[in-house]
């Protein structure tokens, strides 16, 4: 009976010790397993990691050049708006859109003064309107479409006779061109 005993017990310690190393390389499995999920998910983190980084330089490099973009378009638009209101001459600018009948976007003062109107009562109007003759507003008509279809480096000049708002002419030279 002693030696059921004894035998008994080193059966519960060996049971023991054979659950506690399965259980033991169960969990360094697991751990090589967690392992290699750890380096899978590092070398995908990595990779995005420099696809974000080579994403930022490309950005850094468009934020460059839409910040000159802009500090230059801003400058030509001060060029502009310079050149449009102290020029000596009537300045207007107009569609080219045969829907839109050469609609006058912009008037300075200078040509508001030679037709003899104030404001703004002009923008929206027809500039074909303030052409004289029906052979003039034909001429105009087809400089313009000639101008539709040219390179926009290209203006087109014309001699016309404009109606002022009293009724008189004013003889103009006009150079047209796209932009």
């Amino acid at each position: 009976p002693i030696k059921n005993k004894f035998f008994t017990g080193l059966r519960v310690v060996a049971v023991d010790l054979t659950a506690w190393s399965e259980k033991v390389n169960r969990l360094y499995s697991e751990k090589v397993e967690y392992k290699q999920d750890l380096e899978k998910s590092h070398k995908v983190i990595t990779k995005t990691l420099a696809k974000l980084e080579r994403a930022n330089q490309r950005l850094e490099k468009e934020n460059i050049i839409n910040y000159r973009t802009s500090k230059i378009a801003e400058a030509n638009a001060k060029k502009y708006e310079t050149f449009f209101n102290s020029a000596k001459f009537g300045v207007v600018v107009f569609t080219l859109s045969s829907d839109q009948k050469f609609e006058i976007l912009e008037i300075n003062e200078n040509l508001k003064k030679l037709l003899g109107y104030s404001g703004n009562n002009l923008l929206g109007k027809n500039f074909s309107q303030f052409v004289v003759s029906k052979s003039g507003k034909d001429e105009f008509g087809k400089n313009i479409q000639k101008l539709k279809n040219t390179d926009a480096q290209q203006s087109l000049s014309q001699t016309i006779s404009l109606i002022r708002k009293d009724g008189s002419e004013l003889y103009a030279s006009i150079t047209a061109t796209r932009f």
